[in-house]
């Protein structure tokens, strides 16, 4: 299971990572170390999801927040780090660079699934006039 988390904080503060816990039975669980923190480029990874691609190997689409923009983030994507329950993300890894248009003033939150042949991913919106929306964009290969 992930889970936004701020280690070592009580205060929030956007520097959010993913958290991760394990269990063998869904009853008792055992929290580990963060698996998805922020890089150099980026100062927080905030909530999404993880799906399994065409290939078998599980992809982390997250919230990417950069300096002076934590309402306009882009949607990134990470893979797993081999044998390991940790995530790895480049600068490169964006899926979708931010909002497409100016009145969109909040954006995140992907949600990602097989949809036919392709692949479904909706993403939270706020619009300038103070109403919320929902954004959809469609890919065939989890990339573009």
């Amino acid at each position: 299971m992930h889970f936004q988390s701020l280690p070592g904080q009580t205060v929030w503060s956007p520097e959010i990572s993913w958290g991760t816990a394990t269990s063998d039975d869904l009853v008792h669980w055992r929290q580990t170390d963060a698996s998805l923190v922020p890089g150099p480029f980026e100062v927080g990874c905030w909530s999404g999801c993880v799906v399994t691609n065409d290939q078998g190997q599980e992809c982390a689409f997250y919230t990417r927040v950069r300096t002076n923009a934590l309402d306009r983030a882009q949607i990134a994507v990470a893979r797993r780090a081999e044998h390991r329950l940790a995530w790895m993300s480049s600068e490169v890894d964006v899926v979708v660079d931010g909002p497409p248009d100016e009145c969109v003033i909040a954006f995140r939150d992907p949600f990602v699934w097989r949809y036919g042949q392709g692949w479904l991913m909706i993403a939270g919106a706020g619009l300038a006039h103070g109403e919320g929306a929902v954004l959809a964009y469609r890919s065939t290969n989890l990339l573009a």
